[in-house]
């Protein structure tokens, strides 16, 4: 009672492990943007399920776990990147008026460029190494469930299975919050997201996901820099006997 949660999120990240330290902070109404800014890593519902609560746990400790873990495969070629002066992400609804309103109410409060697809053409660039790096995706798009099972196969791919996923549910879909979770996406955003009410929360959200994404490459670099170090000769470039083992 003697700190807000927003307050105790600025210390914790104030401390040398603060950084990169999972943090969940329960809030409603106003003080959900106040701790999201204060370095909030996830949000939880004071009225929210145990199932939802645990599905989030999950999922920071997973996106921890992907972050400090060998990339497998060192002959194997990293996505490229698109040389474009801001990130990109590619945002997928039940139709294009509702994903062009969500671009609409967000693109001048995100750091990143927000275009239009439909779940054919993200595969199909997502296959030709042309995937953005962020995923909004409707839980449902034709049928129900569509857009997760969406998310699962992009999840797969192998350029856009490092892209941030963030998902979009109906409030009658709520329950589906923590099945959205387990099957890989960053965070769960609500279907009137370009409100007035809830778009500056969004975008905060959004743009968290796409911070926490390029960490992880860059972590994943590293280490695959370090493992090529570790396993060639540094005069002829050869593999050495380390690798061999």
């Amino acid at each position: 009672p003697d700190m807000t949660g927003p307050a105790l999120c600025r210390e914790l990240r104030a401390l040398p492990f603060g950084a990169d330290l999972p943090i969940l902070i329960q809030a409603e109404g106003p003080d959900r943007v106040a701790a999201l800014r204060a370095g909030g890593s996830a949000l939880v519902d004071p009225d929210g399920d145990e199932l939802t609560l645990l599905a989030r746990i999950r999922g920071l400790l997973r996106h921890e776990g992907e972050m400090a873990a060998p990339a497998d495969g060192l002959a194997e070629q990293s996505a490229e990147f698109l040389h474009d002066s801001r990130p990109r992400a590619t945002f997928i609804a039940n139709q294009p008026a509702t994903a062009l309103g969500w671009r609409h109410a967000l693109q001048e409060l995100v750091s990143f460029r927000i275009m239009v697809s439909e779940p054919e053409r993200a595969l199909a660039d997502a296959a030709a190494g042309r995937a953005p790096d962020l995923y909004l995706i409707a839980a449902d798009i034709q049928q129900q469930g569509d857009g997760l099972r969406l998310l699962s196969e992009l999840r797969s791919r192998r350029y856009s299975r490092e892209a941030g996923f963030v998902v979009v549910l109906r409030p009658e879909r709520a329950d589906m919050t923590p099945v959205a979770l387990d099957l890989g996406a960053g965070d769960v955003l609500p279907w009137d997201l370009a409100s007035a009410r809830i778009a500056p929360e969004a975008a905060i959200r959004l743009d968290a996901q796409l911070a926490r994404k390029h960490v992880a490459d860059r972590r994943r670099h590293e280490t695959q820099r370090n493992m090529r170090w570790a396993m060639t000769d540094p005069l002829t470039g050869l593999y050495n006997r380390r690798f061999a083992f």
